[in-house]
């Protein structure tokens, strides 16, 4: 079966324009779509479970259940693709990486999840291809400045002005947690850049097992000090399994083997079908409205990343 003929069988509308974008462009196999399509509904599932374990959990809890578990799988991983003491080496540069891309980020996206819904927060990570791109004008990359891409920074920030404005002003969310989220974007945005610059020959995976680590480290005793002390129900356990297992552990697998297959610049098109998959389990299955901000935020947004990711943007991703 060719990769046209699964695309034909995905009954996900969305995901169907953005995958015969990619099949118009590049031949892509039957492996490199499957580890797309794994990599787009992976990659919108964490702010739902994390929104189910903030009914028991406190936020540094589940920072550390993320990063504990994902850690030691990600380690055995390294491990096995034996670039774990290449990593080891640079430690110091991956506690920076860490710092920025996990240890305080996922804090934030949790504490700030206590007030504002995962469609909300889904559609705001969509935005990091819009402040990679800020980024590299602000240090003056030439290489990534075209008319289109000046375009589509100036659309992102207007789409999240609308998201973020409209939704305060009719009390829908609270500014204060929404603009940590966009915060964390800006990390996760950044993040790469400094894995390019100072970790460059470092294989990627050992990066992300080592920073793991750390970030359970750092966590360890304030999220063992706020555990729950009584028995919890299964459906918090599926939960915890399912963000620190499914989307980090095997979410950063399938998408550096997604790399592998389909090149940076396909990859990229996960920013417009990751916050597809948030919205639609935020509004099916934790029952959210699309609020107004939403409804034209979203489509303003998606117009901003089009024209950002038109071409390929080699800061946006951690390197292979």
């Amino acid at each position: 079966m060719s990769a046209l003929d699964l695309l034909l069988r995905c009954r996900l509308s969305p995901l169907k324009l953005v995958l015969l974008h990619i099949l118009k462009n590049q031949q892509m196999s039957k492996r490199g779509l499957i580890l797309f399509i794994g990599s787009s509904i992976v990659g919108g599932l964490p702010w739902i479970f994390t929104k189910i374990l903030l009914e028991r959990f406190q936020p540094s809890s589940i920072v550390l259940i993320r990063a504990l578990v994902a850690g030691l799988v990600m380690l055995l991983y390294s491990m096995q693709q034996k670039t774990l003491f290449a990593a080891l080496k640079k430690w110091p540069w991956i506690l920076v990486f860490a710092l920025i891309q996990m240890t305080i980020p996922w804090w934030l996206t949790s504490f700030a999840q206590k007030s504002i819904d995962t469609t909300v927060v889904g559609l705001l990570m969509a935005t990091i291809p819009i402040f990679a791109l800020l980024f590299a004008f602000i240090e003056r990359e030439h290489s990534a400045i075209t008319r289109s891409r000046i375009a589509g920074v100036i659309t992102g920030i207007i789409g999240v002005a609308f998201l973020i404005g409209i939704d305060t002003a009719i009390g829908k969310s609270d500014l204060g947690k929404v603009l940590l989220v966009v915060l964390c974007t800006m990390g996760f945005a950044y993040g790469p850049r400094l894995v390019r610059r100072h970790l460059s020959e470092v294989p990627t995976s050992g990066v992300l097992a080592v920073a793991m680590i750390f970030t359970a480290m750092i966590w360890f005793v304030p999220g063992a000090s706020s555990w729950p002390t009584d028995t919890l129900h299964t459906k918090y356990v599926l939960a915890a399994l399912a963000v620190s297992l499914l989307c980090t552990a095997f979410g950063f697998i399938i998408y550096l083997e997604a790399i592998k297959e389909i090149g940076p610049q396909n990859i990229a098109l996960l920013a417009f079908t990751n916050p597809i998959v948030s919205i639609s389990i935020g509004v099916l299955f934790a029952h959210e409205s699309i609020s107004l901000g939403l409804m034209i935020g979203f489509p303003i947004i998606m117009l901003g990343i089009y024209l950002s990711t038109s071409k390929k943007l080699s800061t946006q991703l951690l390197p292979n």
